[in-house]
């Protein structure tokens, strides 16, 4: 994936610095342009002298995405005047009436917004403006084309094109941009094909992994990464066929937390073909390689825990249980990690009343939904709630039980509430 981001990151450099093309059409998945989005962020910090302005708004409507992007553009010099004004410069003009004649063509408007920011800057300086026009969302491509047709250099690069560059996109799976540049044999214009999917990424991190012009400790991330897709792919041999050669690096390089992990990995993958007393002494051995790391191993002691606490629960060790997600609630509370605390308190709860000791987990279940209550973390919040209810029913408690599905209720509803919001 890293190799992937920088051949697109280059390519995107070197169609800003050159002269001859104005359009660049990236053929891409809506799922690619979150990431798009965030090289092109990354482009713009490595380009000073030049202008990236970036548009995700979904194309709806000619009309509506035209005004949507010049109503985003209006929000973008507004806060170039206020830096502005912090260094006593004059303010940048507003946009042209032109831009909110709703008689004219979208591209048209679009057009002369172009134009205007490009005689903000002086005709004498190497100044780039780039049009990034890229929704994150293309409900209707032939909208979309209404609109970035009239923009392309069906005659040649024009005067309002000068130092001006224009990204846009096509959606591969039904292309309505490219087959209508095809058609229109429309010459200044590149086609860049994006594709930032899982098979691509996993090519990308075998190629580097297997290239010895990789730093080692970059093959060796990549190597986890691929180990961790192995085993969600439940290829669990190839997956601690590459935890051993991990751990053995890591070991080499005196970096028992990664050790930690790795030996984690290995704990996953026995406790998903059902060898629960495998993964748990696998988990223990991680976290004693994790725990006397202190602050460093806090992230991977916290997560071993938990999956020790998993896996004695499935053993039916209820009090030992208990202990691992109490800790595991104790870092992430030091880790700030309110709601995974929130996660782990449920199930000490959990841990407590499958050894009959139903006071105890009502009272840790009641502090849970407080800790909840903290953090908005309505999920956790429901499922406790769900918890105390079935304890209330079956120990006969029935105004506790009436109180607590009042809760339940009122929480169902400031849910519907937040998400109208």
């Amino acid at each position: 994936m890293r190799r992937n981001v920088e051949r697109f990151k280059e390519t995107l450099h070197g169609f800003i610095d050159q002269s001859d093309d104005l359009l660049l059409v990236l053929d891409a998945v809506d799922l690619d342009m979150a990431l798009v989005h965030k090289v092109l962020e990354s482009v713009d910090q490595e380009q000073p002298a030049d202008i990236v302005l970036r548009f995700a708004e979904t194309a709806t409507g000619p009309e509506q995405y035209v005004t949507a992007v010049l109503d985003n553009l209006r929000t973008q010099m507004t806060a170039v005047n206020m830096l502005r004004e912090q260094e006593s410069l004059p303010p940048w003009a507003p946009l042209p009436a032109e831009c909110d004649d709703l008689a004219a063509a979208p591209a048209e408007r679009l057009k002369a917004a172009m134009q205007h920011v490009r005689s903000l800057f002086p005709e004498d300086e190497d100044h780039r403006i780039v049009w990034c026009l890229l929704p994150v969302e293309l409900p209707d491509p032939a909208a979309y084309l209404g609109v970035v047709g009239g923009l392309v250099p069906r005659d040649g690069i024009q005067p309002w094109m000068q130092s001006q560059r224009i990204i846009v996109r096509d959606r591969r799976d039904d292309r309505v941009l490219i087959p209508h540049l095809n058609e229109q044999d429309i010459d200044n214009t590149l086609l860049l094909p994006v594709d930032f999917s899982t098979d691509a990424m996993v090519d990308g991190l075998v190629e580097e992994v297997g290239d010895p012009d990789t730093p080692e400790p970059q093959r060796m991330q990549n190597l986890l990464l691929l180990a961790n897709i192995d085993y969600s792919h439940k290829r669990f041999g190839d997956a601690v066929d590459k935890y051993r050669v991990l751990y053995n690096y890591h070991g080499k390089q005196e970096q028992p937390v990664m050790q930690a992990m790795c030996i984690g990995g290995v704990g996953d993958v026995l406790m998903s073909n059902g060898d629960d007393v495998g993964a748990k002494e696998k988990y223990q051995q991680g976290l004693a390689l994790s725990a006397p790391a202190k602050v460093r191993g806090l992230p991977i002691t916290m997560m071993l825990c938990a999956r020790t606490g998993d896996v004695c629960m499935r053993l039916e060790e209820y009090d030992q249980a208990e202990g691992y997600y109490d800790n595991a609630s104790q870092v992430a509370g030091g880790l700030l990690n309110l709601e995974f605390k929130c996660d782990m308190m449920e199930k000490v709860g959990m841990a407590q009343r499958a050894q009959q000791r139903v006071g105890d987990a009502v009272a840790t279940w009641k502090l849970t939904i407080d800790r909840c209550k903290d953090a908005d973390y309505f999920l956790r919040w429901g499922s406790t709630l769900d918890n105390l209810i079935d304890a209330y029913d079956e120990a006969g408690m029935t105004a506790e039980r009436r109180q607590a599905q009042r809760e339940r209720d009122g929480l169902q509803h400031l849910q519907k509430q937040r998400a109208s919001q």
